[in-house]
Parts: structure tokens; sequence; C-alpha cells
């Protein structure tokens, strides 16, 4: 329902604020995520994950490619790659590179361990396609980059364009 007690149905426009704070909450929510599970599956909890990459040797993506290197060394290496993915989701800082190449181990553990992986990474995927599609629209960058400031502003101060009344006024607005 909107503020004149319409039903509303479909699409909706969300205000420069509505879009800053969902955004904001993407980011943390996704962001925590990633840094959470670099802690609690690899960085303090290394035995959890060096047993994973014994049962699945697909994994050590280092050996793949002709690298050595131990399994304490391997889940370090992957412990601390998570941290730094969700670093960056939550500072908003480069979201699209921050995404795209965090897509990459997503998608390849798909490989090995199928639809119970991609059915988990789900809710993953829909925020990295948000971050993306937001980021990369010529009029949202900011706001997805936004944090809120000590003031407790939820603005950056602009102001938001009034919403288009008609196909001509859409087309003017972008």
């Amino acid at each position: 329902m909107n503020a004149a007690g319409e039903v509303v149905v479909g699409a909706v426009d969300p205000t420069g604020d509505q879009l800053r704070l969902a955004l904001l909450l993407l980011r943390l929510g996704v962001g925590a995520a990633l840094i959470v599970l670099a802690f609690s599956e690899k960085l303090t909890n290394p035995a959890m994950a060096i047993d994973t990459l014994e049962r699945y040797p697909a994994l050590d993506v280092f050996g793949l490619v002709g690298i050595q290197v131990s399994p304490e060394t391997f889940v370090a290496i992957a412990g601390a790659t998570e941290l730094l993915f969700g670093l960056p989701v939550i500072s908003g800082a480069f979201p699209q590179v921050a995404v795209l190449v965090a897509m990459v181990p997503f998608n390849a553990t798909m490989l090995l361990f199928g639809q119970t992986e991609m059915v988990g990474h789900l809710p993953v995927y829909g925020v990295f396609l948000a971050l993306l599609v937001y980021g990369s629209n010529a009029r949202t960058p900011a706001d997805v980059r936004w944090l809120p400031t000590p003031g407790g502003s939820a603005s950056r101060g602009d102001v938001d364009p009034p919403p288009a009344t008609s196909l001509e006024d859409a087309a003017l607005v972008q």
C-alpha cells in the first residue's frame, strides 16, 4: 500500500533513501556471511576444511595448475580469499569487480557439489546480481557504495527526480 492508501501491484520505484538502505543491508548481510564463513570454516577450524580437501582433491586449484602447497596453506589462502571478498562487498568498493571475481569460486564448486551447492548459493547469487545491476546503472552506482555518515543522514544530499508520469517523462529523466 502506498501513502495514499492505494494497493500497489507490480514494479515499485523506491526512493533514493530506500534504495541506499536496501543495498547497504544486502551488502552487510552477504559480506558478513562471507567473513563468518571464512573464519568458522577455514581460519579457526582448518581441520574441517582440510578434511573436505582430502575428500574432494579437485578443490585444490593450486594442485590442478601444478603449484604444490600444503593443505594447511591452501586452507589459509582460501579463508583469506573469502575474507577479502567479504570486505569489499561490505565497503561498497568496486562492487562489480568484487562480485565478478567472487562468482568464479562460487560457480566452480557447483561442478563438484552440484545442485546442493547451487541451491545453497542462490541467495548470494541474487544479492550479487542486484549489486552488479545497480552498480552498473548510470543513475545508481553511488547508491551501491553508500555508507551512513556519522551525522546519521541517510541521504547523499541530492534530491531524487520526481517520478515520471509518462514514457516521454521517463526518457527525459534518464
